[in-house]
């Protein structure tokens, strides 16, 4: 109501559009792994790299995959390592099972050869070899907050991520 600024734009709405291009494209599928999340594309190396995790904490099975785009057909596979310990619970005398530093998050570097994964449970990111997903880097937990997208700017040598830093509260909460 009342907004400072407003930009109306017309609008038509068609129920029934045409498929138009499909003619340009030939769909396949394959059946990967399981908990895919999120894939990039390597235009030098003309790969596909693939993330998966699977269920709820802590994280037992998670891979990086390396994917040919025609066939579909993995060439490489990785599973990140243990994650490090974590505190118990409040209330909990046992400490947390860690599981893995499972990846989500993914983004390609041509300019390096790398690849960057988020670890979004563990706040942070790790950087893979694209060849032969050898880990290369694997920064501290806390670096990112649940990091959930990396995107590798090749002229700057810079990788970014992006932080999930939300605060949800019912109304009437503090």
């Amino acid at each position: 109501s009342q907004p400072a600024a407003a930009l109306v734009l017309p609008l038509k709405v068609s129920p029934d559009v045409p498929l138009s291009g499909q003619d340009r494209f030939e769909a396949r599928a394959s059946k990967l792994v399981p908990g895919l999340y999120q894939s990039a594309y390597s235009a030098k190396t003309d790969r596909v790299f693939v993330t998966s995790a699977v269920g709820r904490p802590p994280i037992t099975q998670s891979e990086l995959l390396k994917v040919h785009p025609q066939t579909l057909a993995i060439e490489a596979r990785a599973t990140p390592p243990q994650a490090p310990a974590q505190a118990p619970q409040p209330g909990s005398p046992a400490p947390r099972e860690p599981g893995l530093l499972a990846v989500y998050g993914v983004g390609v570097d041509d300019a390096n050869g790398t690849v960057w994964v988020t670890n979004t449970r563990q706040n942070t990111v790790a950087v893979y070899r694209q060849a032969d997903l050898k880990l290369l880097k694997q920064f501290e937990p806390g670096t990112v907050p649940h990091a959930r997208d990396v995107v590798v700017d090749e002229k700057l040598g810079k990788a970014y991520a992006s932080p999930f830093d939300l605060v949800l509260s019912r109304a009437g909460d503090d």
